[in-house]
């Protein structure tokens, strides 16, 4: 009895097995490919991240505008 009779390989239906859902995806004509999806998705969404970044910018520049401005006039 110390051998491995009656037990099974696939215990619990972890052995890998090949199925569609898991291949490499494939390119058919006319489709699109991963990469092309992502670039597209950082092209729309950076400048919606940069939009509160570059206001931000603008207060600040304008602050230190009117400052400088301040400064001189004194």
């Amino acid at each position: 009895m110390g051998g491995r009779e009656g037990i099974d390989s696939n215990l619990f239906g972890l052995a890998p097995q090949s199925h569609p859902n898991l291949q490499p995806s494939k390119i058919e004509k006319g489709g699109t490919s991963d990469g092309t999806v992502i670039i597209v998705a950082l092209v729309l969404a950076i400048p919606i991240m940069l939009i509160p970044v570059v206001f931000g910018w603008h207060l600040n520049i304008g602050g230190i505008y009117a400052a400088i401005k301040e400064a001189r006039e004194r």
